[in-house]
């Protein structure tokens, strides 16, 4: 490296968010992790917090659903349900492809002696479990399990034009069976819910489940795993693992602020009608593409970072710092550019 060594101890990743969590105002965050739950409404890595409230906010629109695409599904029922059963046939020969593909990585990998990245013999294991778990599930089990859901969202809709609405409190006259169906009524009436509040966050007292008012997810528009394996497992780095983690650090950039999440409806049909892409969609358990893509833009970052570090001629410290706020400005940029991508159905999540 150009620059002199920076007169400071690097801390492990471990050490940083022991002292992350004890102080999360006061620093960024790369990883998920506990939040107690008297802290649920104002801590800053309460990621599932920060998007609801945006969702409710800035972002509303986006939620309401399309009139004409909700005609439109009204009276094609049983089209749908064609639809349904082919995209269903489609997602098991890609889950048993993807095994497949994943099985002969690891397989040559070891005949050759290659040693490959911990991250793909996880993703070979939550493949194989996705594909063991559809194995034994009929297909017309699954096909009336993902209509069904649909269907009981669409329900709540044709009662309640609010049903959708993101914060929407509901009336108690609609906290019944007929509304939430029998097992979301008992819910209600176990956790004493006695006004369910529509996508409620974790901890939250008035929420049902991510099933209310249809099947969701907040989503990270860049993934912790993502940002930390395109930061830290930089391929041929010129600068040390503690540098790249320090400069991160340094950046203070939280990956659970609300600009970094987006709620999303995992069906696909509820989606068509809001005009958002589904998450995960058909019982998916994970968006490696996505993930992947994302990963590899940041590598591009931290490549940039890592030159700049190495040739630097001023302290290192000084020089991580300013690496740090470059880095925020860049995952401010990339993270927004991927929000839009999103939000106009350019990726696949």
């Amino acid at each position: 490296m150009g620059g002199t060594v920076a007169a400071k101890h690097y801390q492990t990743q471990k050490e940083l968010k022991r002292e992350h969590e004890k102080k999360p105002n006061e620093s960024g965050c790369i990883w998920k992790h506990y939040i107690p739950k008297g802290d649920w409404q104002a801590h800053p890595c309460h990621y599932q917090n920060n998007s609801f409230k945006i969702s409710k906010g800035a972002r509303a629109a986006k939620y309401t659903p399309d009139a004409a695409r909700v005609e439109k599904v009204r009276g094609n029922q049983g089209e749908l349900k064609k639809q349904y059963e082919e995209s269903l046939k489609d997602h098991r020969e890609a889950s048993e492809k993807r095994l497949r593909d994943l099985s002969q990585e690891r397989s040559a990998a070891k005949a050759s002696g290659e040693t490959l990245p911990g991250r793909v013999h996880f993703r070979w294991f939550v493949t194989l479990r996705q594909v063991e778990a559809l194995r034994k599930l009929d297909p017309s089990e699954l096909l009336s399990r993902y209509f069904d859901a649909f269907s009981d969202a669409f329900k709540r809709l044709a009662m309640n034009d609010k049903a959708w609405e993101v914060g929407h409190t509901l009336e108690p006259r609609f906290v019944n069976a007929r509304y939430l169906g029998l097992a979301g009524s008992l819910k209600a009436q176990v956790l004493g819910v006695v006004a369910p509040v529509g996508f409620a966050p974790n901890h939250d007292l008035a929420r049902l489940g991510s099933w209310y008012p249809y099947d969701h997810e907040h989503h990270h528009i860049i993934p912790d795993t993502s940002l930390r394996n395109g930061m830290l497992r930089l391929p041929d780095a010129q600068t040390s693992f503690q540098q790249r983690l320090s400069v991160l650090m340094e950046s203070k950039w939280n990956v659970h602020n609300d600009k970094n999440v987006i709620l999303l409806p995992d069906d696909v049909t509820i989606a068509d009608i809001l005009g958002l892409p589904a998450h995960c969609p058909w019982g998916s358990t994970g968006h490696e593409a996505y993930s992947e893509q994302v990963e590899s833009s940041i590598e591009k970052i931290a490549a940039q970072i890592d030159e700049e570090l190495a040739v630097g001629e001023e302290d290192a410290h000084e020089a991580e710092k300013k690496a740090g706020l470059r880095l925020k400005e860049q995952l401010e940029l990339r993270s927004l550019s991927l929000y839009r991508q999103i939000v106009n159905r350019e990726v696949t999540l």
